[in-house]
């Protein structure tokens, strides 16, 4: 994988070849909206902004505002040609040689974006709807099928 311009300590969970998602708002703040993200090291990254400052714009199948919500619905909900898309736009972002420089060329957006991991409450990143069931133990399983 290649390298990156901002720094990725060796030991990170959050180097360019693993481009998580989640949701976070800004720690110690109650009125803070939550928005959607992703890691680069100890960065913590807004994808409403660099959605809103067009980072995305090349991906056609990608809905208009899907990482303007609170949670990442919006994006999970979409076709899965649409996250791989997104990850790879997120790594051409942060290489080393910053791809198109849209990200690295640009100090405003990158103030704008990126924060110190430690400045940001993480939250659960999906809103779960309906009811989910799932089979906890071998007798949950066999139980399903028994009537009584």
């Amino acid at each position: 994988m290649s390298s990156s311009w901002i720094n990725i300590p060796d030991e990170s969970d959050f180097s360019l070849a693993n481009i998580p998602f989640g949701v976070a708002s800004f720690a110690g703040y109650s009125h803070s909206t939550p928005f959607c993200t992703t890691a680069v090291g100890n960065h913590v990254i807004n994808l409403a902004v660099l959605e809103d400052a067009g980072a995305f714009d090349a991906i056609r199948e990608l809905l208009p505002d899907t990482f303007q919500q609170s949670t990442l619905n919006a994006f999970v909900e979409q076709s899965p040609v649409v996250w791989p898309k997104v990850r790879a736009r997120l790594v051409e972002l942060f290489r080393e040689d910053g791809g198109d420089g849209f990200l690295r060329d640009n100090q405003s957006l990158q103030k704008a974006c990126m924060y110190e991991g430690s400045k940001v409450q993480m939250h659960l990143p999906v809103k779960i709807g309906e009811y989910t069931d799932f089979y906890s133990s071998r007798e949950h399983a066999t139980n399903v099928g028994v009537s009584i």
